[in-house]
Formats: structure tokens, sequence, C-alpha cells
């Protein structure tokens, strides 16, 4: 890596930087991916600011690298900035914004932070229902989540509620026996098995 012509914002190698740290994360080689995810941040911190979207978008996946290689404070810290920022300067309803307040809601159930999981993926799944509609791939992801935080909670009926709607969506949407589909399939068998109902799958 031309260590010059990225301190100078070169696209291209800045562009070769982004797509070596997506094949070493892949690979599972993620402190070599957060090297050079953390090269990157800086890169665009200096060419473009610390609030360009571009920015932004390398921190968010800075983060994911970062609960990827186990250094979950960091993540946490990091996709909080993130959230705030892309709220004030993209809006609430953003697509980046809600795929951000997203990957927070995971950190923070991760973490043990079940409370604050559980709220904001409630509120992640209330815009993405309003502005994208139920079909989305993105919100019946955030949807699911939504049930398993639910269980995780202990509220087994709304767990159970909300994972019938996913399977059915899923079932619609992605087929009968895409990945998907069948994985939220068993976790529905799993959420009736702690609601304590019979369920026809």
């Amino acid at each position: 890596m031309d260590e010059r012509k990225l301190a100078l914002g070169c696209p291209n190698a800045l562009r070769s930087m982004h797509e070596l740290a997506i094949e070493y994360n892949d690979i599972g080689r993620h402190t070599e991916a957060v090297g050079l995810m953390e090269k990157l941040v800086k890169a665009h911190q200096m060419k473009l600011g610390h609030n360009h979207p571009v920015t932004l978008m390398s921190m968010h996946e800075l983060a994911v690298d970062y609960k990827d290689a186990g250094r979950h404070e960091e993540a946490l810290y990091l996709m909080e900035h993130v959230v705030r920022q892309r709220k004030r300067i993209l809006g609430d309803d953003h697509r980046e914004t809600l795929e951000s307040m997203h990957e927070l809601a995971m950190l923070f159930g991760g973490s043990g932070r079940r409370g604050m999981a559980l709220q904001l993926l409630e509120e992640v799944v209330r815009i993405r229902r309003q502005t994208l509609g139920d079909d989305d791939p993105e919100t019946m992801e955030s949807i699911y989540e939504l049930a398993i935080e639910y269980s995780e909670n202990r509220r087994y009926t709304e767990a159970f509620l909300l994972m019938h709607k996913v399977v059915r969506l899923r079932r619609r949407v992605l087929g009968e026996d895409d990945l998907e589909t069948l994985e939220s399939i068993h976790k529905l068998a799993i959420c009736a098995q702690s609601f304590g109902k019979r369920c026809n799958l």
C-alpha cells in the first residue's frame, strides 16, 4: 500500500484499502482489517472532513470491524458517534442512519444492555416500516432481531407473535426454502416453546 498516495487521499489507494479490509474481515483476519479501516477513516477525515457521509460510512464499518475483533467498547463508542452524526446530518429516517441504529442496537444487546437494545430496535422497526415497508429486507431483519430481543427480555408473547409475522413475510417475499426463512421458522419454534404454545409451522 502506497502510504504517500494514501496520505494524499488518492481515490484508487483508498478504494484498494477498503476492498482489502473487507477481504481480511471476511476471512477472519480482524486485526489486519481493523488496522486498514483505521487508516481509511483517518484518510477520509483529512480529505473530506469528520462529518462527511463517506467518512461516516467508513467509521460505521470500522465499528463493525471492532465488534468482529472483540473490541466491543470501542465498537459501541464509535457506533454511538456515527448514529448521532448521521441523525444530525442525514436525518432520523435516512437509510444509512437506520443501518447504524440497527447495528448499535445489536451492540447494546451483545453487551448485555437489553433495555437499550430493545428500545432502539423498536424505533428502527417503526421507522423502517413507515419508510421502507414491511417487505423490505432491512425491515424484515429488524423485525426478526426485535423478536429475538423480546425473547431475551422474557416478553415471550410479543416474541412469538412478532417472529410469526417474520415467518409469514419471509415465506411470501423470499420463498419457503430461503435460508433466512428457514432460520425464522427455527426461531419461531423456539419462541413457541418458550411461550408454551403449540403452533403449526
